[in-house]
């Protein structure tokens, strides 16, 4: 029996060991790539196959006359079919080749036919009540060829080709990017020091894109879950106690009993008083030690410090999140020769950082 273990002898029973273990390395190593380039493809997968679909629908609830019957029948069966692929993108659970069959046969193809849907639509140049959707629609439209290529061959993803760019132009238009759309009360409340020096028209090769992506892309998230999580979660809650002090409420308050009044007072001098502690960044770069045709990038906050391992921060699946995050800057590093590396200091004032080596042009 092919099966019959028992009878084998200890030279063919290791022989099927190294083969089965080779098979389950291979496995886990597809699972990787499918668990990381989801997380990646998440940004785009939203701004593909969600953000529009509910604008549509959102729209057709209080503007349903300027769509056609056939519009509305597609909107609805598109909407159902993009929920349930949003479910099914999430799972992470299943057999991975569940989870590839799944991702070519039914999303991509139902990708395609909701860009089909949203093209139609804005060829009639419809007025929307929702000023954002025809920008949504389109950006849908743009984008979903190069998803959906990018989520047929996910098990054989490839970074794109190296091309030469301002590796200073792109961290600075990436941060003051997130910089404003972290702001309060319409401005900022991240500060951020960039420290080029003699570097500042540095070039390096690699995809630009991607670097954007994969790597600062990710570094920021973890500034915002991890180092200033606690600092944006009290940014937050001040800006909507404060949203409680308006200037008719102020109004109103004089008219209360004097007990009354003065406890307002107190409360809201309590709220204009109260000082949020500074979300600050600092972006250098120096040369490398070891390599002249290298520099380090040093990316570093005064959030709060880190106490785990750092040497097993980039690795799958370690952290608070998916785990998922650093892994995915490091590998897009090292498929350009370059690395990425954490360190910490509890005793500075900016405790903790990324070092990004990577060759220069």
């Amino acid at each position: 029996m092919e099966n019959d273990y028992l009878h084998l002898t200890k030279e063919e029973l290791l022989s099927k060991i190294t083969q089965l273990e080779m098979e389950i390395n291979d496995l886990q190593q597809l699972m990787g790539k499918v668990r990381e380039h989801k997380h990646n493809y998440s940004e785009d997968f939203g701004l593909v196959v969600v953000a529009p679909i509910e604008g549509l629908v959102n729209e057709l609830l209080i503007n349903k006359e300027v769509f056609t019957e056939d519009e509305i029948r597609d909107i609805i069966e598109s909407y159902k079919a993009s929920m349930q692929m949003h479910g099914a993108y999430e799972c992470l659970g299943w057999p991975v080749d569940i989870q590839l069959k799944r991702v070519k046969e039914s999303m991509v193809p139902q990708i395609r036919k909701n860009a089909a849907l949203y093209t139609s639509i804005l060829q009639r140049k419809i007025e929307f009540n929702d000023k954002w959707l025809v920008g949504k629609l389109q950006m849908a439209c743009d984008e979903a060829t190069h998803l959906c290529e990018n989520l047929a061959n996910i098990e054989h993803f490839d970074y794109g080709a190296a091309t030469p760019f301002s590796i200073c132009t792109e961290i600075k238009k990436v941060f003051n990017d997130d910089r404003r759309a972290s702001g309060y009360r319409g401005e900022s409340s991240i500060y951020i020091d960039y420290l080029f020096g003699e570097f500042a028209d540095l070039k390096v090769s690699m995809n630009e894109k991607g670097f954007r992506k994969y790597v600062l892309g990710n570094i920021i998230k973890n500034l915002h879950e991890h180092a200033f999580k606690e600092i944006d979660e009290l940014e937050l809650s001040h800006k909507i106690i404060n949203k409680k002090f308006s200037w008719w409420t102020k109004f109103v308050v004089k008219l209360l009993p004097y007990s009354v009044r003065m406890r307002y007072m107190a409360m809201y001098k309590d709220v204009e008083n109260f000082k949020i502690p500074e979300k600050r960044i600092r972006i250098s770069i120096r040369p490398s030690q070891k390599d002249s045709q290298r520099v380090d990038i040093i990316i570093e906050n005064n959030g709060k410090p880190f106490y785990g391992n750092i040497e097993k921060v980039f690795e799958n699946g370690i952290g608070e999140g998916s785990g998922i995050g650093l892994y995915s800057a490091q590998q897009f590093l090292n498929a350009y020769n370059a690395n990425i590396t954490m360190f910490t200091n509890a005793d500075n004032e900016y405790k903790v950082g990324f070092i990004i080596n990577t060759p220069i042009l």
